[in-house]
């Protein structure tokens, strides 16, 4: 006999499984994790399985390891100090970040710290251009001094990352061989090396946490490798990498940060086995355990691969809100915080579960380990699901009296019977699980009824049915030892090498043999690596795959190429795959667009077990003899009044061929599979159980509490995926990088509904009205299905034309049920759109009226053909639009299928039910504010005279208007802002103050009420211009919150450094190419009573400054330096956060026009409560202060700089802790 162990460590077991090489039979065991000493856990596991079982340490081949560890490293902060060493001038990258907020609403955000403090960083002369020629040589000796001043500093590992070493890395390579030399044994890590990927911020994240888990890493391995070989283990340990594959210990070592998703990815790789082993090979895998749910869509039996994920998120299921990685993983998604998820009721009444969990300490309220909180596990155990004596092979014996007594509670809190408490958390999990599923398939161009649905993990068979049925999938797969599928996976797993290099080549005859060159390479070197690896087995199989867009595009889709390299005519057979990919995804290709290879990806693998192999599983343990059917309980199924009787099965009493049908339970050691009513279970080879799912549940058409949660998340989910759509196909950076954008879903009536998580504030407020004018416009008799609307209407619109918005009605059994709609920012609309000296629109740009640019599904090519013709970017403006009409298409199908599902005849009761909710949270908070007139003004610099903003806001009683008289008249310039911009900004404000947790729709400003006077410069009349609106219009928040400071001292925040900023580049090089370079730039928030102002912050919009590695490679430019203006945020008991500091050099010979967008340059920020005025902003050209206000020529040499302003301070400097407490309690 020759066994090979798979252990891998959770948050709360340790899983055990051998595998007879010789037999193929599998045994496992469950330990307690033993999370201060984790090897412990482990030896102990393995002696009690072989005690268990009889087996001999000297039968054991080898040994394959997966870990948690590694990842809690990182979320608790628990790893070494690093030194982190980049090129000069751009050590502040990691710390201004993306310069954007992932939660729009919350003043006191906590953004995701770097792994490396400032005071850690450091830099070296050498720099790389864009094109990956050398400008300034790296000075090894200032590298070696440096080096040596972080291990002084009491670094205990380094990290190196230069900027474009993705494109050139010989600076890098330089830097390892000096280091080494200099200083052996030092924890080392280069940036090419752990992601050779363009982004420099995520590229250096990326470093700095290889860095940061690397001597925990060496030294937890070493440990772990030496208590194997004291029990008596001789055979060689892997470990498992995230991206499938096997490593050695030594690599593992040196490239940690693969490790961080290993125990979930040897999950999905056991999900392949046995839904290839069951007939199925596309899928979605759903793990679910005590702790986490993950899910992974399957494709003709392999797991995707995706290269960027997060890590140490600080809202744990928020998007952006933690660290990017970027390696190759496998594609996962975390969705849920597993069986320990907490449920809890917000403060408009619904439900909510999650994301707190309770872990496994103390756990759910039923484990008796002190936990008093109802969690998913509870609700299960109250559903009948649950064996109370059988949970987790009877480690813990389940207590349903303090389920009863939270749940308790919990149901007095909705005002629903316990039963529906219980039946609402559990179908609440199920529903965030199936929404991350249809967003995961629908990225890849799947409908996920059309797939199987294999669940593993603790939880995962008991949630499989509900999440099926919410998906539509017939066909659910669950395998015997389904609680162990990661340690199962762990002894299937091939030994994988995963390389890659940047191309960054258009496809063409004359581009090929540098595609093949460099893919030949790639081969080569991961064929190298496994044969180092595995001295002795046979070549290992390689696999082609590339990073593929249309050119101008800034995101990617990973498409297959070896078929396509090896057939006759590869440069078609690539296009042909890439765009059979990209159609399937996004519904249509372009004909027009000339495909790009960014990144070069080549998979090296060699397989040890044969995936035909039969596994089997003996009985141990109490279950040996049993019957199948071992007795009946009472269960409930969410959306039945009545629990009913269900016949309780042992797993491996059933025999091949034999079937259960629903209701049952289905006992395993590790979980339990529910059947309801109408599902069969059938047993197949090796256990593994083919379910066939009952027809979908119904639900409630009356929303309360509970569905009202479930239904509105799910449209928030549509959204989201409709925006995501959208940046994937948009081609501008204003788009891709700065998420100028907005997906909104309205009801009928042009009622907003649900807006898209990355939507900016601006056009959440304006996008709603604009659909409403497209209705009076049209009128309904002319509203058709397959109609998308167009308008950039600066009075119709968001104020200016740059801003383009469609939207497209959505039919349901052929009556108008609601509108999708978005708004984008066109990189150029013609004319001279960026400019301030302009008298009216007509020199602003390109005119949109209402029109339809499609009619019952047909394009009106005339209107693409005079925006294209009447823009200087045409590939970008017409490309995003197409974008546009992609995210509507999206949100039209996702919604049917939702109203289909639930039974509806149309959305009034959701929008009743939910506009009332938000609309009562709303007054609830204006009522806690004394009743009064609360005035403010604010200087902004104008046009050489300063222009005056005035504010009263009113509150009596249950609403607040904010009335804007005494501003300034209207000019003649493009400073004007539209009413619709005035009212958006201002009750975008008063929600962040007011009711900042709930999600946005129409009742959130019910009570709100916006009053501007005509022909002020903040309602100012046609045909006068607000193409530069947001200059005047971002100021609009701090005024309110100025004026609100006395009644909400505790909310509010002093000035930001707001507006923003922006540059255009736009010209010809003398080589004749066009140039079109738009890049945003943000100032610092105010700070509040609780902390300092956010450094470098969109704020009150949300724009993302762009890459510079993605910037530099637009057109002529290379930045010289990017660094937070440290000081610039005004003085105070809690500063005014820092604008940043940036330097722009021409780099080639041509003809340009600079236009720069920004304020504050005369007037700084103000601060509260006696706190400082934030610095001026500053834009430099050539060394001298430029007017904003003006366009200005540019030429090859030429250095511009860019210094936004600080935010104003909260509080005196010279406070005390007994002032503010005093402010705050007055």
């Amino acid at each position: 006999m020759r066994l090979s162990l798979g252990v891998d460590i959770g948050g709360t077991f340790t899983d055990i499984v051998a595998l007879d090489e010789t037999s193929n039979r599998v045994w496992s065991f469950k330990e307690l994790t033993t999370p201060q000493a984790p090897a412990q856990g482990v030896v102990r596991g393995i002696a009690k399985l072989f005690e268990r079982e009889s087996f001999r340490l000297d039968q054991v081949g080898r040994v394959v390891h997966a870990t948690t560890l590694f990842t809690n490293a990182l979320i608790e902060r628990r790893g070494a100090k690093v030194g982190f060493i980049t090129t000069e001038g751009f050590r502040d990258v990691v710390a201004i970040g993306r310069e954007r907020k992932y939660d729009i609403y919350d003043l006191q955000i906590e953004m995701v710290a770097p792994l490396c403090s400032l005071e850690a960083s450091y830099e070296v002369p050498e720099r790389i251009d864009a094109a990956g020629a050398v400008v300034i040589p790296l000075d090894e000796a200032v590298l070696v001094a440096t080096a040596e001043r972080a291990l002084a500093d009491g670094c205990e590992s380094l990290a190196v990352g230069l900027i474009n070493a993705y494109i050139n890395p010989a600076h890098e390579i330089a830097a390892r061989r000096v280091i080494e030399q200099r200083f052996p044994g030092v924890p080392l890590s280069i940036s090419h090396e752990i992601a050779n990927e363009a982004r420099e911020y995520d590229r250096f994240c990326t470093v700095m946490a290889n860095a940061y888990i690397q001597p925990l890493a060496i030294g937890y391995l070493q440990v772990l490798a030496g208590e194997l070989r004291a029990m008596g283990l001789a055979c060689p340990l892997f470990v498992m990498r995230s991206n499938g594959g096997l490593t050695t210990v030594q690599e593992a070592s040196r490239s940690p940060i693969q490790l961080l998703e290993s125990g979930p990815a040897a999950g999905t790789l056991a999900a392949a086995y046995f839904a290839k082993r069951s007939g199925s090979e596309n899928f979605v895998a759903l793990d679910l355990g005590g702790t986490t749910a993950k899910l992974c869509a399957v494709e003709n039996g392999e797991p995707l691969v995706s290269h960027v994920f997060e890590a140490a998120r600080e809202k744990r299921f928020v998007p952006d809100s933690g660290l990017p990685i970027r390696i190759p993983t496998i594609d996962l998604i975390e969705i849920g915080a597993g069986g320990g998820g907490i449920a809890r009721v917000d403060k408009l009444g619904l439900l909510k579960v999650g994301p707190t969990s309770a872990g496994s300490e103390p756990g759910p309220a039923a484990y008796g380990r002190g936990g008093v909180h109802p969690t998913v596990s509870d609700a299960n155990l109250l559903l009948g699901y649950l064996n109370p004596g059988y949970f987790a092979n009877g480690t813990i014996n389940l207590d349903r009296n303090r389920s009863d007594a939270v749940f308790g509670r919990l149901s007095q809190d909705l005002d629903v019977p316990l039963h529906a408490a219980a039946g609402g958390v559990h179908d609440l999990a199920n529903e965030s699980m199936a929404a991350a599923a249809r967003v995961h398939a629908a990225e890849r161009g799947q409908d996920p009824s059309r797939l199987a649905l294999l669940v593993t993990g603790g939880g995962g068979p008991i949630h499989g049915g509900g999440v099926a049925r919410k998906l539509k999938i017939s066909t659910l797969i669950c395998p015997a030892a389904a609680g162990v599928a990661s340690a199962i996976g762990l002894v299937l797993a091939p030994v994988r090498v995963d390389c890659a290099r940047f191309l960054g080549a258009k496809l063409s005859d004359h581009t090929l043999p540098t595609i093949q060159d460099a893919f030949d390479a790639l081969s080569r070197e991961g064929a190298a690596q496994v044969a180092d690896m595995l001295p002795g087995h046979p070549a290992a199989d390689i696999a082609y795959l590339a990073e593929m867009r249309y050119a101008g595009q800034g995101f990617e889709l990973s498409v297959t190429l070896t078929e396509a390299l090896a057939s006759v005519d590869p440069v078609q057979s690539i296009r042909a795959a890439f765009e059979a990919q990209y159609s399937a995804v996004f519904g249509q290709a372009l004909a027009w667009g000339e495909v790009e290879l960014t990144m070069l990806r080549v998979t090296a693998s060699l397989t040890l077990v044969d995936p035909d192999t039969e596994l089997s599983f003996p009985v141990s343990g109490p279950d040996i003899g049993l019957q199948a059917r071992v007795g009946e309980r009472e269960i409930l199924i969410p959306g039945q009044d009545q629990a009913t009787m269900a016949g309780v099965y042992r797993w491996h009493a059933i025999a091949e061929g034999e079937s259960v049908d629903g209701p049952a339970v289905v006992e395993q050691p590790g979980s339990t599979l529910v059947l309801a009513n109408g599902d069969r279970l059938v047993m197949g080879k090796g256990g593994t159980a083919i379910v066939s799912i009952a027809g979908a549940s119904s639900h409630n058409k009356h929303f309360d509490s509970v569905s009202l949660e479930i239904f509105w998340r799910r449209l928030i989910a549509i959204v989201d995926e409709a925006a995501a759509a959208l940046v994937r196909t948009s081609f501008s950076t204003v788009v891709r990088e700065s998420d100028d954008f907005s997906v909104v879903l309205t009801d009928k009536h042009g009622n907003a509904l649900a807006q898209g998580t990355k939507s900016i504030p601006v056009f959440i407020g304006s996008l709603p009205r604009t659909v409403r004018h497209f209705i009076t416009h049209f009128g309904l008799d002319n509203i058709h299905e397959g109609d998308v609307y167009v308008t950039n209407d600066a009075w119709l619109g968001t104020g200016h034309l740059s801003d383009i918005n469609v939207a497209a009605p959505i039919f349901h059994d052929g009556k108008l049920v609601a509108f999708a709609a978005s708004t984008a920012h066109a990189v150029d609309i013609g004319g001279n759109s960026n400019a301030y000296a302009i008298p009216d629109i007509f020199q602003e740009g390109f005119q949109i009226p209402i029109m339809k640019l499609k009619s019952r599904g047909v394009v009106n090519e005339a209107i693409v053909q005079l925006l294209a013709k009447n823009v200087r970017a045409p590939d970008q403006v017409v490309g995003d639009l197409f974008g546009q009409i992609s995210a509507l298409t999206v949100m039209e199908r996702r919604v049917k299928t939702v109203m289909q599902e639930w039974n509806l005849a149309h959305l009034d009761d959701f929008a009743r039910e939910s506009f009332a909710r938000t609309d009562n949270a709303t007054r609830n908070s204006i009522r806690a504010i004394p009743n009064g007139s609360y005035p403010a003004s604010q200087l902004m610099d104008g046009l050489g005279t300063p222009l005056k903003l005035n504010a009263k806001v009113i509150v009596e009683d249950e609403r607040i208007t904010v009335d804007y008289d005494g501003t300034t008249d209207e000019i003649r310039a493009a400073l004007n802002v539209a009413y619709c911009y005035t009212h958006a900004f201002t009750v975008y404000a008063l929600k962040c103050l007011l009711d900042p947790d709930s999600p946005n729709n129409e009742g959130s400003f019910r009570s709100l009420d916006v009053l501007a006077p005509e022909g002020s410069i903040l309602n100012h009349n046609f045909p006068l211009s607000g193409g530069n609106r947001a200059t005047v219009g971002h100021y609009l928040p701090s005024l309110v919150f100025q004026a609100l400071a006395p009644a909400l001292p505790g909310k509010i925040q002093a000035s930001a450094g707001s507006p923003i900023w922006a540059m255009l580049i736009k010209g010809r090089t003398a080589a004749g190419e066009n140039v079109m370079i738009k890049g945003f730039f943000n100032g610092g928030m105010g700070g509040s009573h609780a902390r300092h102002g956010l450094a470098a912050v969109s704020w009150p919009s949300n724009i993302s400054g762009a890459p510079l590695e993605v910037l530099e490679r637009l057109g002529p430019v290379r930045v010289n330096y990017r660094r937070l203006r440290t000081g610039s945020g005004g003085k105070g008991w809690h500063r005014g956060g820092d604008g940043i500091d940036m330097e722009f050099l021409i780099t080639e010979a041509g003809t340009y026009t600079l236009n720069m967008v920004g304020d504050r340059v005369r007037h700084g920020a103000p601060g509260v409560f006696g706190g400082g005025e934030g610095q001026h902003g500053q834009a430099l050209l050539n060394g001298e202060q430029i007017d904003l206000r003006k366009s200005h020529e540019l030429k090859k040499g030429d250095v511009l700089v860019v210094r936004t302003p600080g935010g104003g301070g909260f509080g005196s400097p010279d406070w005390q802790a007994c002032d503010l407490q005093a402010l705050l309690s007055d």
